[in-house]
């Protein structure tokens, strides 16, 4: 039987490789992994993009409070990584009709031309990461990650 204590272990490892799996994208398009470079961003920032770019397909407007429900982020860490995308020219807030104290988040045409190459990266890196998985392997796992999370949150 292996140790609870292990799994959690094992889940911080596997966040890790992906992590680094993921960050290494902008090294494969050519660009500099320093923040001064406006064409890089990191992994949650290509994540966040693409929840914004599914949610505007689907024509939802995204605000900062969706980004911090959706990743289960602080408000001040969205803030962070919704700042620098405004800084490097990924994302615009935009002032809605009902509310002009409200902003939603809207994708720049850069953002939308990186997120096409990022997805094909994710879908790639995930295929690695499950190969040899069986679906129902899979149902099994979403179930367990769904419990972890749930008790995560409710304590």
């Amino acid at each position: 039987m292996i140790a609870r204590e292990k799994i959690g272990k094992e889940f911080g490892s596997i966040m890790n490789l992906l992590k680094r799996r993921l960050s290494a994208f902008d090294t494969n398009e050519d660009c500099a992994e320093d923040s001064e470079n406006s064409n890089a961003f990191t992994a949650k920032q290509g994540l966040v993009i693409g929840y914004i770019a599914k949610n505007n397909c689907l024509g939802k407007d995204v605000f900062q409070k969706d980004i911090e429900k959706e990743f289960s982020i602080r408000r001040s860490t969205a803030t962070g990584i919704l700042q620098l995308l405004e800084k490097n020219g990924f994302v615009v807030r935009e002032s809605v009709k009902e509310d002009a104290r409200l902003k939603k988040l809207v994708l720049t045409e850069k953002a939308k031309e990186r997120q096409q190459r990022f997805v094909e990266y994710i879908k790639e890196t995930t295929a690695i990461a499950f190969d040899g998985v069986s679906e129902d392997e899979l149902q099994i796992l979403e179930s367990i990650m769904n419990k972890v999370k749930k008790n995560l949150e409710d304590k």
